[in-house]
């Protein structure tokens, strides 16, 4: 299923657990799945520190809707999802 960028930032919650390691909750059919992450680039994407940057732009390897991405199929996938 695809799902928009709205969808995406609906569904995936972020939290910094220290230098490089992040928590990422996410839903999926309706359940709630973590995970830890250490993908700094979709992190900093997602978080804006690429300043002035569209959504759509590629910055630091990924857009916006592509960190997102990124981050939600690394939860499915340390899930087994």
């Amino acid at each position: 299923m695809n799902m928009n960028t709205e969808e995406l930032r609906d569904r995936i919650t972020i939290q910094w657990k220290g230098y490089g390691t992040y928590k990422v909750t996410m839903e999926y059919r309706g359940k709630s799945y973590s995970c830890t992450s250490h993908n700094s680039l979709a992190y900093d994407r997602i978080r804006g520190y690429a300043d002035n940057v569209p959504d759509r732009a590629v910055r630091d390897f990924y857009t916006y809707r592509g960190a997102l991405q990124a981050l939600y199929d690394e939860c499915k996938r340390a899930n087994n999802l």
